[in-house]
């Protein structure tokens, strides 16, 4: 092992990658059970925090909620091409920009609108 390389516990330093002996691979799955418990404890006691941390705001806590239930969010952009979604957005904003512009009166019919009434 080079000396420039930290210390691992894995498959190598047990022997079992070497030898395939029952030993070195019972010091292997002990190690990783180890370094399993650590990764859990450490994740559990990270969610911990979180939730203490937000714990009045009920968005933040729903978004943890979600990650940790393997929950995503479904995307609310069309799927396609680059070319296809330009297009799409386009027609949209002529579609709404026309919607508008139709339920605007015309000016002549707010003006007379506006008129004192003799």
């Amino acid at each position: 092992m080079r000396a420039d390389r930290p210390n691992r516990c894995g498959a190598k330093q047990s022997g079992y990658g070497k030898t395939g002996l029952m030993v070195h691979r019972q010091i292997f799955m002990e190690r990783k059970q180890t370094v399993n418990n650590l990764l859990w404890s450490s994740k559990v006691n990270h969610y911990k925090c979180l939730i203490a941390e937000h714990k009045s705001d009920t968005k933040q806590l729903f978004r943890i909620a979600n990650h940790l239930l393997g929950r995503k969010k479904d995307s609310l952009l069309p799927s396609g091409t680059e070319i296809n979604v330009s297009k799409i957005f386009g027609e949209f904003f002529i579609e709404k920009v026309a919607k508008i512009r139709d339920s605007i009166p015309p000016a002549h019919e707010i003006l007379d609108l506006a008129r004192p009434v003799s």
